[in-house]
């Protein structure tokens, strides 16, 4: 077992201060209503932590994923702090804190095994890890807390395998119970096994603990099963709105690759959003040199894992590679990814791994020059630190609210339909500000940037119907129907706003076949309510409410109380 020495202990809290230091001013951001914050603080079995409501954590999918553990840690904050905002900004901070501790405590344990690793490898990688402002979305980002949480158990999981001793049934046991807690945390964590079985490769050139790694990797199968299914419910796999070709989809995997790798090197242009690039008129040309150059990179990785003299010499360098690259994986745009093409909170664990090659690189290329000048990676940690800290404090300003997270998406203009997106954004809380004035000229702005954009299209149809403009919303609504928008929410407002206009018969058709791509009960309740019920024809009214209570919505059974006298 590892022991830090006095210094490391000043070391390590000195760092801690720093970070709570960079952080401190977020503790007065509120949350982000329309992006996923709301959802969960909107949440009942969240709001009010019970027996009940924590089996529901385990039996329930939030947002398209299975997370049981960090949506407990939501409701854990609520019932002991009484719902603050700052307690469940704290706690998120406190959680990266502590995983700044275990990455330093991780890279100790992996410097035993490479020779020639230089002494403040494990300290540069803390503080690449703890200041790197591409964490910031991880750290600031309530609803990133599940990225924190499977990664705090998913470093415990490597510590304890790779720490000194022997391979133990007791401690294979304590192993699989952290990365069993890492996937109840986020399923992201199902790269766990595959990691461990390509570093034993590399420091021990065996394939060691088989039964151990069938176990864990089995059980890795099981959770990502889950982890679709709970995506698929949500509408999160799908095809994306272009038609890429096997062949732009591996360039694109392998530019997403570089982007992450750019972004760990040259954190500018940061974005809250980076959305696959248009396949209208093709790819462009740096995405088919990145499949080149990845291909020859990955073949030179490849054959130098095989390699006896070059693994020997460059170990710590492939370790690093090895983390990045098993880590990563599971977050490169496959076909039945969402919209987004990356992510910066999910560098978070894969950075661990480029810290280490690139640390371990730049103490190679600068041995030479430290013979020289003494303390020379005493002067770089500084420098380094400095130069992360003010960018990660820069980066904390923009996750303040929604206007200015989305106004940075718009600054950094990185493509078309991105600002677009950004543009909806702002619109949405301008919307939910009840602003409708400012909410319709975003939404002018984001259609007109994309005219495909089904989304802006049913918002501005929502904003005009609020402002009275029911042809204009119906016309609005029309189109996000025919780009291929919710039909069900679609048709149910639409129909609202043609009973508003008295067009009766339109207003029927709609919820009728709002009925049939709805599963929730929500359009039988809406045709109870806005035809049967303002008609006076309450038996059918009761009917439809009837049945759409047994489909689980609160509202119908309500109704049915009040107005049809059944309980």
């Amino acid at each position: 077992m590892i022991k830090l020495s006095k210094k490391e202990h000043i070391f390590f809290f000195f760092l801690a201060f720093v970070v709570f230091a960079l952080y401190f001013k977020s503790m007065s951001f509120d949350i982000l209503p329309n992006f996923d914050d709301g959802a969960y603080f909107a949440d009942k079995s969240i709001q009010t932590l019970s027996s009940k409501n924590f089996l529901t954590y385990f039996s329930s999918y939030y947002l398209g994923m299975y997370q049981p553990i960090s949506v407990f840690s939501f409701a854990l904050s609520e019932q002991l702090f009484d719902h603050s905002i700052i307690a469940q900004r704290v706690l998120s901070l406190l959680i990266h804190v502590f995983n700044c501790f275990l990455v330093f405590r991780l890279v100790s344990i992996f410097k035993q095994q490479l020779h020639g690793a230089h002494q403040f490898l494990p300290h540069f990688a803390m503080v690449l890890f703890a200041l790197h402002p591409m964490n910031v979305e991880s750290v600031v980002w309530i609803s990133a807390r599940s990225t924190l949480l499977y990664s705090f158990f998913y470093l415990l999981a490597l510590i304890y395998y790779f720490q000194t001793g022997k391979s133990t049934l007791k401690r294979h046991a304590i192993v699989l119970l952290f990365f069993t807690m890492a996937l109840l945390c986020k399923v992201s964590a199902a790269t766990l096994p595959y990691m461990i079985l390509a570093l034993n490769l590399i420091f021990f050139k065996a394939l060691k603990d088989k039964l151990f790694l069938a176990i864990s990797i089995s059980i890795s199968f099981v959770f990502i099963y889950i982890g679709v299914i709970a995506s698929s419910t949500f509408g999160h796999i799908q095809s994306v709105s272009d038609s890429y070709s096997i062949f732009e989809r591996l360039c694109l995997i392998s530019n997403a690759l570089w982007l992450y790798l750019c972004k760990f090197l040259c954190p500018i242009y940061q974005s809250a959003i980076y959305l696959y690039p248009s396949a209208e008129h093709g790819l462009r040309i740096e995405y088919y040199i990145s499949l080149v150059i990845s291909i020859i990179l990955i073949l030179i990785y490849a054959k130098s894992l095989f390699s006896k003299s070059f693994l020997r010499k460059f170990k710590p360098e492939l370790t690093g590679l090895t983390i990045f690259l098993s880590a990563i994986v599971i977050f490169l745009p496959l076909y039945w990814s969402r919209t987004v093409f990356i992510t910066e909170r999910y560098a978070y664990i894969p950075y661990i791994g480029l810290s280490v090659f690139f640390v371990s690189l730049l103490f190679r290329i600068t041995q030479r020059i430290e013979r020289q000048i003494s303390n020379l990676p005493a002067y770089l940690l500084i420098v380094v630190a400095i130069a992360l800290g003010i960018s990660t404090y820069v980066r904390i300003d923009v996750w303040k609210n929604p206007y200015t997270l989305f106004s940075d998406v718009v600054k950094n203009d990185r493509s078309t339909r991105e600002v677009s997106m950004g543009l909806y954004n702002i619109g949405n809380e301008h919307l939910r500000n009840k602003n409708y004035i400012e909410a319709k000229k975003k939404y002018n702005l984001s259609i007109q940037l994309n005219d495909k954009y089904a989304e802006a299209y049913y918002n501005r149809g929502i904003t005009n119907f609020f402002q009275k403009y029911h042809s204009e919303a119906i016309h609005d609504f029309t189109s996000a129907l025919h780009l291929g928008g919710n039909p069900a929410m679609i048709l149910i407002n639409r129909a609202e706003a043609y009973r508003n206009l008295g067009k009766i018969n339109e207003a029927y058709s709609d919820l009728c076949e709002a009925i049939l791509s709805d599963n929730t009960g929500l359009a039988l309740f809406s045709r109870g309510l806005l035809l049967y019920f303002s008609l006076n024809d309450q038996g059918s009214a009761c009917a439809d409410w009837k049945v759409s209570a047994s489909l689980g919505n609160m509202d119908a059974k309500k109704f049915l109380i009040t107005y049809c006298n059944q309980n």
